[in-house]
């Protein structure tokens, strides 16, 4: 499959962004490593449902998929010639939504003691 037929079908698969401009691919052929290797797309999900979606997708297209945090890997482990599926935000939202969950709880329930390890 070509790049832009990967290109497109993800973006007509997903909710979130697929990027694909040089000057993005650029700065997600590095990290912390003294490694670079270009992607063919990066994809920054909105959900849980992209994430699945677009490792399925790549699993059936026989295309390799990174997922990468902060890059600040010293071994090259972010990155990836084929998909990156950058989840920074995706886990922020996540850690937010349980804290918030927390908090409500403990609101509701406050005899209950809560611990949680973020």
């Amino acid at each position: 499959m070509n790049i832009s037929k990967i290109r497109n079908s993800l973006q007509n698969l997903i909710s979130g962004e697929v990027l694909w401009d040089k000057e993005i691919l650029k700065f997600y052929s590095v990290d912390a490593s003294m490694y670079q290797i270009l992607p063919k797309v990066v994809v920054i999900p909105k959900t849980e449902k992209d994430v699945i979606s677009v490792v399925k997708f790549a699993y059936k297209n026989k295309i390799s998929v990174t997922v990468r945090g902060s890059g600040t890997g010293l071994v090259g482990s972010a990155l990836n010639d084929g998909i990156i599926i950058d989840l920074k935000n995706l886990m922020l939202l996540s850690v937010l939504l349980h804290s918030s969950i927390l908090r409500l709880l403990y609101f509701l329930l406050p005899e209950v003691s809560f611990s949680c390890h973020l």
